[in-house]
């Protein structure tokens, strides 16, 4: 055999021998492979890892926030605050040996990170036997202190169509169960029901602020219509829907027609009919100005009595004068702020600054209602403000809000709204945060207002449905619970 046919055999069976090869290839893909699985296994493993070191960096910036001056000090030395931070992150797992903290204290927040190394199970087949990771928290200092919230609810007309006051139950009531979840000391809840008028309770009626309202009966021998017989008619639904309005609010409801029926025999016969004026606690407007201030209570708020007879007003008419459920003073009896909740009812007109001033008195220390704390860097005081339209009511001759009319709807509702922001900015000068909900509102001037009122942009909420009014208590109080983490 020639050199040349020797050489061609060799490679022939060289070419034709794949074991070599395919072993080489197996070792290579299995190698890949393990590298993959492992490298997923350890990314979990990390994952867990960084969500335990972010539970201890929390644990150790909130401790350190929450931490008081000792007997006889009036302030916290910054070196005692990173003690308890190093501390507390100890006590949740954090291995000082192998980690480091940075703490950085300007008050009035604290900020804590920290970095560990993880060491890996199968990554070090490429080079990467440890892997660092990392957190960060920061916090308010004293953010564990007292937390008073106004939360300033419309309980008009409006409200009680389109299944709107039962939606607002259900998210005002999921963001109590959110802040019953607090420390019993640390948080206090008002409930300010508001319409045209508010309603102070009638425990208030001796209160050296309140211009108490005379109480009386009159009679009258008035004609009395009885009918008897008759028949019902039959009413039927068309299919048709119609649209209503209910302050200023549309809702749709359907056309019935009805047929046959009798209207039975009527007879009229004088009687006398008592009518009498009683207060409780429904409270009108001081002058203008003074009914959205909360001071110089030496001009007394005036109270209004439910029915006025005409026989003691000089226009000769009666006047009825409906107020919202009482107000709930600043308390952390969470079953009765719930209860409270649940017999809110809807009706009348609305008028948004009388329901923000009051929730400013709610809020502020001293009289109408004391039960408010000074404010001081440890006391966050919060106003919610939730309403579902337009200020159809205007201030006209105290102690009376009147209603809009319309040949001068546009200016009487301009007036309306300035009188908002200045409640608002009255509310947010005495050091109150404001966070406002517009409800189903499709006014825009509407919106820019309360966007106006709120204390940031952060804290104007636009709710147009009842799902999103629900989930908008839900984010609130989620906000508050991570009001100590800001990061």
């Amino acid at each position: 055999m020639s050199a040349d046919n020797k050489k061609n055999s060799v490679m022939t069976r060289l070419g034709r021998d794949t074991q070599g090869n395919v072993a080489m290839m197996f070792s290579l893909s299995v190698l890949g492979l393990l590298t993959v699985v492992g490298a997923a296994i350890d990314y979990s493993g990390m994952t867990k890892a960084k969500v335990s070191l972010q539970a201890q960096v929390d644990a150790g910036v909130l401790a350190a926030a929450r931490l008081q001056p000792t007997k006889g000090r009036l302030t916290v030395k910054n070196s005692d605050r990173k003690t308890v931070v190093n501390e507390v992150m100890a006590q949740n797992g954090f291995d000082a040996a192998t980690g480091k903290t940075i703490i950085r204290i300007a008050n009035p927040t604290i900020t804590v990170k920290a970095q560990s190394d993880y060491k890996t199970a199968f990554m070090g087949m490429i080079g990467k036997s440890t892997v660092k990771i990392g957190a960060k928290a920061q916090s308010q200092i004293n953010a564990g202190g007292t937390l008073e919230i106004a939360l300033v609810l419309d309980n008009t007309g409006s409200m009680t169509i389109n299944g709107k006051l039962d939606a607002l139950k259900v998210g005002a009531k999921g963001l109590l169960g959110t802040l019953e979840s607090f420390p019993a000391d640390k948080v206090t809840v008002s409930i300010v029901p508001f319409a045209r008028y508010v309603n102070v309770g009638s425990d208030k009626r001796d209160a050296t602020w309140l211009d108490m309202p005379d109480e009386y009966t009159v009679t009258r021998n008035e004609p009395v219509t009885t009918t008897t017989g008759g028949t019902p008619a039959n009413c039927t639904e068309t299919g048709v829907m119609l649209t209503g309005q209910r302050d200023g609010a549309s809702y749709q409801y359907p056309e019935k027609s009805c047929t046959g029926g009798s209207a039975g025999t009527s007879t009229t016969t004088n009687e006398d009919r008592d009518y009498t004026a009683e207060w409780t606690g429904c409270v009108g407007v001081r002058p203008a100005g003074l009914h959205i201030e909360d001071s110089t209570y030496s001009t007394a708020v005036p109270g209004l009595t439910g029915f006025e007879a005409k026989e003691r007003k000089a226009d000769g008419l009666d006047r009825r004068n409906n107020c919202p459920r009482a107000i709930t003073a600043l308390t952390n009896d969470f079953p009765k702020l719930k209860s409270d909740i649940d017999a809110l009812r809807g009706g009348g007109n609305t008028y948004m600054p009388i329901g923000i001033a009051w929730g400013t008195r709610v809020l502020s220390p001293g009289e109408p209602f004391a039960q408010a704390s000074a404010t001081a860097k440890d006391v966050r005081k919060l106003m919610i403000v939730m309403t579902d339209g337009n200020n159809t009511i205007h201030l006209d001759t105290p102690p009376y809000l009147d209603s809009n009319n319309a040949s001068t709807s546009t200016t009487l509702e301009e007036n309306a709204n300035k009188d908002t922001v200045t409640a608002c900015n009255n509310a947010k000068a005495s050091g109150f945060e404001v966070i406002t909900i517009a409800f189903q509102v499709t006014d825009k001037k509407t919106k820019t207002m309360l966007g106006e009122c709120a204390s940031s942009r952060k804290n104007y909420f636009d709710a147009g449905d009842n799902a999103k009014l629900i989930a908008t208590f839900e984010k609130i109080g989620a906000r508050l619970n991570e009001v100590r983490l800001t990061q």
